[in-house]
């Protein structure tokens, strides 16, 4: 297995994950779906490494907790880049260069190529999809084993979100990377995922794809989500992309810190 989760529980003040267990095979795609609020984020902290359950196991690669040389086979691609925004993306392969120890600068290049990212801009002034692509491009130029994507295609115009779910499946099917897709789009989360974890507020579930879909409208409440941002409360957007561009920054800076004590050309944008 790529990725146990075994019995995993933690209580904040208002708010509990209680005994969530999950198995990804290698070679799996599972869409985590499900209620705001339901420990989504959480469970992923925890996975990276970014958080302590209070009790349960998280193995990765075949062992118990997240290693260094863990994180080094584990691909993050969230909502905001985390970067220096004032960046290009030849500067950006050099600061990766210093972090990971088997980055892969011609995949980098040929990844950007693919994904025609220009490197006459600065990052700042990349579009979301163009932002979601780059993230994608470093995550895969380490030889990841396991990507781990927080919401990739929230704000993407469809043309662009259906690029975006083709080049996962492209690169799950060629380099046979297991995924890990945080999302609110259940309907392409059921077409594209070889299975599912849903989180709910009454409980979780975790199967294939196609037991998910057979338990028919019962689940439909629960995902009921609206992406839409006029039907979220005010500022839930922003706080959700503070939250991820967060997340994102603390896995790199944990993993940078290790190899080389945190010294670095060019900084993060923390």
């Amino acid at each position: 297995m790529v990725l146990q989760v075994k019995e995993i529980h933690k209580q904040y003040p208002q708010f509990l994950l209680d005994r969530v267990s999950f198995e990804l095979p290698e070679g799996a795609i599972m869409g985590l779906i499900g209620e705001n609020g339901a420990g989504k984020s959480t469970t992923m902290r925890i996975i990276l490494g970014m958080a302590q359950a209070d009790s349960g196991s998280v193995s990765v690669f075949g062992h118990e907790g997240v290693t260094e040389q863990d994180r080094a086979q584990i691909g993050v691609v969230f909502d905001e880049l985390p970067f220096n925004q004032t960046l290009f993306v030849s500067h950006l392969g050099k600061v990766m260069q210093g972090i990971y120890p088997n980055w892969d600068q011609q995949a980098y290049e040929g990844y950007l190529a693919r994904f025609r990212l220009p490197d006459k801009k600065e990052l700042k002034d990349f579009s979301r999809g163009m932002k979601m692509k780059l993230s994608l491009a470093v995550a895969m130029s380490h030889h990841a084993r396991l990507l781990i994507l927080d919401e990739p295609v929230t704000g993407l115009d469809p043309e662009a979100a259906h690029d975006m779910y083709h080049t996962l499946e492209y690169l799950n099917r060629t380099e046979g990377i297991a995924i890990v897709m945080v999302t609110h789009d259940l309907q392409n989360a059921l077409k594209y995922a070889t299975h599912i974890l849903h989180a709910g507020h009454k409980g979780w579930f975790f199967g294939t794809a196609a037991e998910f879909a057979a338990k028919g409208d019962e689940n439909y409440y629960a995902v009921h989500d609206r992406q839409d941002q006029k039907y979220m409360p005010f500022g839930t957007r922003r706080r959700r992309k503070v939250r991820a561009c967060g997340s994102i920054a603390l896995f790199y800076r944990q993993h940078r810190q290790t190899r080389n004590g945190g010294t670095g050309k060019y900084g993060f944008r923390l």
